[in-house]
């Protein structure tokens, strides 16, 4: 399995070249490889989420915590390729839908390559006040323009259509988000 050419390839997409695509298959085994890109994230994401046990953010037993976010991860990383399947096919674009996935899931080591180390720095207080909320905020639009970015460039969409689906994708994330933190607390 190659890791590195695809991860070269959501790189170049986040520096805003399209030839990122090239690196890119768009095979059944080129999508389900894709969901590799979920293993690599996997430890920055459980380092952010033991921080926030162990700082007293959340007061969940250590089995349920890390069960529900390991769940809920899981979930996170096959809810937006299952959501997006019905929605290729109604805006005519399912022929795309492959590329798009591999793409935007090879995109997410880059993203949070990016995010989680600034987040768990937030979350260790070493960045704290306004500067995390800008910093925050600054890395979040940055994040959501390169989602948009691929979108767009995968599916050859225009960008009112491709800023919908990211605002569904946060929709998504938001609710998940949500039904996490709410199981947490009903199971702490």
């Amino acid at each position: 399995m190659k890791i590195f050419q695809p991860i070269y390839g959501a790189v170049r997409l986040a520096q805003g070249k399209r030839d990122g695509m090239s690196l890119f298959g768009d095979s059944e085994t080129d999508f389900w490889q894709s969901f590799y890109a979920a293993i690599i994230v996997a430890p920055l994401f459980f380092i952010f989420i033991s921080l926030q046990s162990n700082t007293g953010v959340r007061s969940a037993l250590s089995v349920n915590f890390y069960a529900i976010h390991a769940i809920s991860y899981v979930v996170g990383w096959v809810l937006f390729p299952l959501v997006m399947i019905h929605l290729v096919k109604t805006i005519g674009r399912q022929q795309f839908y492959i590329r798009l996935i591999v793409a935007y899931n090879w995109a997410s080591v880059v993203q949070n390559a990016v995010f989680l180390p600034f987040a768990i720095l937030f979350e260790t207080g070493l960045i704290s006040g306004p500067i995390a909320e800008m910093t925050n905020a600054i890395l979040l639009i940055i994040i959501l323009i390169y989602i948009r970015f691929i979108i767009k460039i995968t599916l050859n969409i225009s960008g009112l259509l491709s800023t919908g689906i990211v605002l569904l994708d946060v929709g998504l994330w938001l609710m998940l988000t949500l039904v996490t933190e709410n199981l947490i607390r009903l199971n702490s």
